[in-house]
């Protein structure tokens, strides 16, 4: 092996070094770049539905706990028109114990779930009445 390395020549051993390192940050960028753009995504989707809560809540048909919400039918209607499309096509809320409070699809409403987790950031509401 060392007799062949050496007939390389300087050159030779130069260009073998550089695929080499082309080849471990082809792959170090494989697999970092699509982590950090899935990353990126999700904080975006996570900023834009704070600001569609807030926008609701600003609206009076998200509200926070003690306060009287609205209807179950004004809060349908805001959340088809902000929410649902593109990439979003199912709106579920749970509560903090994993039961549906509110779907898009009205047969999701009451059922249970397990959690798994604690929300990282959720405001404090209340679930919109039934008209």
């Amino acid at each position: 092996m060392r007799t062949e390395w050496t007939e390389l020549g300087r050159w030779g051993r130069l260009a073998l070094a550089g695929v080499v390192l082309s080849v471990i940050i082809t792959l170090a960028l494989g697999f970092s770049i699509p982590r950090s753009a899935r990353r990126h995504l999700m904080h975006g989707q996570s900023e834009i539905l704070a600001t569609v809560v807030e926008d609701l809540q600003a609206a009076g048909l998200v509200t926070r706990d003690g306060q009287e919400p609205t209807t179950t039918a004004e809060f349908d209607q805001q959340v088809r028109v902000r929410l649902l499309g593109g990439a979003t096509i199912r709106v579920k809320v749970w509560s903090l114990g994993g039961v549906v409070v509110y779907s898009d699809e009205p047969t999701l409403i009451g059922e249970s779930y397990p959690v798994r987790q604690a929300p990282s950031r959720s405001p404090s509401t209340t679930t919109p009445t039934s008209s």
